[in-house]
């Protein structure tokens, strides 16, 4: 399913945030390289542009890990892509935000304030 939002083409919302860690990396990683630190063939990870079936949840937690992102909202993110459940766009869209100059440190604390709010925060 892939999206245009401001004329900015983007896939699936977990794919969104592999590209925001990408872009936000001083010397980006290739696909093949954020494969490897996942523990995945870059296959796999190509798949996550626009996902057809849940990955598996121990690779949703190393993108987690990874991407500096709560799992929950990579697991929101998965759940969006594959059609269980429906989320807002400006909830998970990691990659627009770093593109339009937002640090990690602000995506981390909007997507920790939403958990809280949810009562899904720690």
């Amino acid at each position: 399913m892939t999206r245009t939002t401001e004329g900015i083409t983007s896939m699936g919302q977990l794919w969104d945030i592999v590209q925001a860690h990408i872009d936000s990396a001083p010397y980006p990683p290739s696909e093949r390289q954020v494969a490897a630190r996942l523990g995945i063939s870059p296959t796999a990870l190509a798949k996550w542009r626009e996902p057809k079936r849940l990955p598996d949840v121990e690779n949703l937690r190393s993108l987690a890990r990874l991407a500096g992102v709560p799992y929950r909202s990579v697991l929101g993110a998965a759940l969006a892509d594959t059609g269980y459940e429906e989320r807002e766009q400006d909830q998970t869209d990691y990659s627009l935000a770093a593109r339009a100059g937002t640090s990690r440190k602000a995506q981390e604390r909007a997507a920790w304030d939403d958990d809280v709010e949810t009562g899904g925060g720690a």
